[in-house]
């Protein structure tokens, strides 16, 4: 099953929060990881302070039968 992730964060933007489409909340981890690496251009990625499953209208169509309804 596919789920939304929310993943808060402090420093890196104004926004201090993005999701992600995951099977788990480690694999949300690992891509937050590679966001702050690749997207905003870190050297070393900071720790979320918070992980965790959202609804999402929109991931819930793209997936249809594979999301998780929380």
């Amino acid at each position: 099953m596919i789920f939304t992730y929310m993943i808060e964060y402090d420093g890196i933007d104004e926004y201090g929060c993005i999701e992600f489409c995951a099977k788990s909340k480690q694999e949300a981890k690992n891509l937050f990881r590679e966001w702050c690496l690749i997207d905003k251009k870190m050297k070393v990625p900071i720790e979320p302070y918070s992980v965790k499953v959202i609804y999402d209208e929109y991931d819930a169509m793209e997936y249809g039968d594979n999301y998780a309804n929380n």
